[in-house]
């Protein structure tokens, strides 16, 4: 059996490389890695089971949900179809709860038996190569009068979690084995946004992992990293600097990040644990804005003279006739309609969806006027569909007469 730990123990010992005590980083690091020592000096102690605590007894279910997860994840071993020791002692089992958090989670008694003459797991521990002891505040008050006035303290305050990723890992092994619902759960995902948005969603996510990685941030290549609002700032400015890229595209990038990490059942990333805007993230965003200003980029029409010397030139022959009168139809059919680049056409063969995409059939011809169904656009994003008529007009250029 190896020791299972999630811990990155090599990039632990290249982070503890200048640690001035170099024993107590190659115990931790090969405890880690290796199994630590139990330091039980006593060999000969006498085979025994002692019963689960009541709290154990009385949530079986929650305690074989518990086990299970540890088993999961690799902490324990078992069950074993033969006991794999002669001698050993089997502890209870406990089910303490969080008083906050009310989660709840397992605890061996090593002290029990209590009152016994058979001696326990702890009374078999030296207690002088072994003992805890908490900080107190004491000695903080010390180390202030020892090295004087602005002193500072520094502790690591664990992130916030978020109770919807904690209500992630608890979800019953029934749902996270159906198969139906989690293709379902992830089509959801899919239009939760449209598909414009989520490409340009991708792009920023990729900027971001791998301005996460030069910058020596590793991480679970199957999960997110827990980001501060300093990572954040920093990312924005490797944005601007770097990339050169505009405030609005920074600002897609972040709700990109947002996406993701909402997806994943974290907190969202841009806000604080209240729901408030992060203070200096929104001060760095308009400190972007305000150095590069308002650049309008200035957009031409497309107007009736020009369509229609695009459509003459297409009637002469450019390419084949198929494709000049393809090129011809669509031009005068997105300045009638007044259509969006997105709406008549796709990024490639790939991207083409005949339950988003115009059709011939999406075509309704009448007697004086056809009409055009779009089935989505920017302006319809529930995708309840919209009807265009295009009418019939006494001009060469004529979006009915094609």
């Amino acid at each position: 059996m190896h020791a299972t730990t999630p811990v990155n123990v090599k990039q632990l010992k290249s982070e503890l490389m200048n640690h001035p005590d170099k024993h107590f980083v190659d115990y931790s690091c090969n405890g880690l890695q290796y199994g630590f020592d139990t330091m039980v000096k006593y060999d000969n102690i006498k085979t025994m089971e002692c019963r689960n605590n009541l709290s154990a007894r009385s949530q079986k279910d929650t305690v074989s949900d518990l086990i299970n997860k540890e088993l999961c994840n690799g902490f324990v071993y078992g069950p074993f179809e033969k006991l794999p020791f002669d001698d050993y002692r089997v502890s209870p089992l406990g089910v303490a709860e969080g008083k906050y958090s009310f989660k709840k989670r397992l605890i061996l008694d090593l002290s029990a038996p209590h009152n016994d003459t058979n001696v326990s797991i702890n009374d078999l521990i030296d207690k002088d190569l072994c003992s805890m002891t908490y900080v107190k505040i004491d000695d903080a008050i010390r180390l202030i009068t020892k090295y004087g006035k602005g002193t500072k303290l520094y502790g690591k305050i664990p992130p916030p979690r978020s109770t919807c990723r904690e209500a992630a890992t608890q979800l019953p092994e029934c749902l996270r084995s159906n198969v139906v619902l989690n293709e379902t759960v992830k089509q959801l995902w899919t239009h939760a946004v449209a598909n414009t948005t989520r490409s340009l969603y991708n792009i920023g996510i990729s900027h971001f992992v791998r301005f996460l990685l030069l910058n020596g941030i590793t991480y679970n290549s199957h999960d997110l990293p827990l980001i501060s609002e300093d990572v954040l700032i920093y990312f924005i400015a490797h944005c601007f600097k770097v990339l050169k890229l505009k405030h609005t595209t920074i600002k897609i990038y972040l709700c990109g990040i947002r996406h993701a990490y909402l997806k994943s059942g974290y907190h969202n990333p841009l806000e604080t644990p209240h729901g408030e805007f992060l203070p200096r993230l929104t001060l760095i965003l308009k400190s972007v804005k305000r150095i590069q200003g308002s650049q309008t980029r200035t957009r031409l029409p497309i107007t009736f003279p020009i369509l229609q010397e695009i459509c003459l030139r297409m009637r002469r022959g450019v390419f084949d006739k198929y494709i000049d009168c393809l090129i011809e139809t669509t031009c005068i059919v997105a300045f009638f309609a007044f259509l969006r680049c997105g709406e008549f056409t796709v990024m490639n063969v790939d991207k083409f969806d005949p339950l988003t995409s115009l059709c011939i059939s999406d075509i309704i011809l009448k007697t004086d006027y056809a009409i055009l169904r779009l089935k989505e656009s920017k302006t319809d994003p529930f995708r309840k569909g919209i009807d265009i008529k295009l009418f019939k007009i006494d001009n060469s250029i004529c979006p009915f007469w094609l």
